[in-house]
């Protein structure tokens, strides 16, 4: 039997013995009669043709890598591959969205950096001298939490980049990351700015 007349749980049992240099051409088989199906598949839900070719090129690699895991009693081989197609496509989509998170919180983060940096302006808010800037600065921030202060203190005077922080025992414990030290330290930034914005319509 010729390989395009071959099902394809069968060419996926020829693939096991190929090499890429040393294709016999099953996989190759695979590959002609999926790939406009799963750019297809691809495109309904990321609307984007250089990003669903690169999806798609990431789900028929992760199919030769697995090829020696598909078992036919379990499912069809068309069942299987489209599940992996779905994994890569949830994988970019949540890789995307925690990209555009950490971007947003990074652009706040460096808005309020900017905002309340007492050391690099001469004053923060028009019309407060920086001696009565700081003096209220520190007032306020008495007013945060416990964790706040002491994420304060790590963060503004010990200059602590997250990571570290991250890997402090306390913090590890509790299973904060990066990720989550940045909301934090921009929720007690944006009660500072709060307050100091107050003050300067006192």
């Amino acid at each position: 039997m010729l390989i395009f007349e071959q099902p394809d749980e069968a060419l996926m049992e020829m693939s096991r013995s190929e090499l890429p240099e040393t294709s016999s051409g099953a996989f190759e088989e695979i590959v002609r009669r999926y790939l406009n199906k799963l750019l297809a598949r691809a495109y309904c839900r990321i609307r984007n043709h250089d990003t669903c070719d690169d999806i798609v090129q990431d789900t028929l690699t992760a199919v030769w890598k697995e090829r020696f895991v598909f078992d036919k009693t379990i499912a069809k081989f068309s069942t299987w591959l489209y599940n992996i197609l779905k994994n890569q496509i949830d994988k970019y989509l949540r890789d995307s969205q925690k990209e555009r998170e950490m971007i947003s919180l990074s652009r706040v983060q460096e808005d309020k950096d900017e905002f309340l940096s007492l050391s690099d302006s001469p004053s923060s808010i028009p019309g407060v001298s920086k001696s009565k800037l700081a003096r209220l600065h520190e007032v306020i921030v008495q007013l945060l939490t416990d964790d706040e202060q002491k994420l304060y203190k790590l963060r503004e005077i010990d200059k602590m980049k997250y990571k570290d922080i991250a890997n402090l025992k306390e913090y590890k414990e509790e299973g904060a990351d990066e990720e989550t030290l940045m909301k934090r330290v921009q929720r007690y930034k944006e009660k500072i700015t709060e307050l100091l914005e107050m003050e300067k319509k006192l």
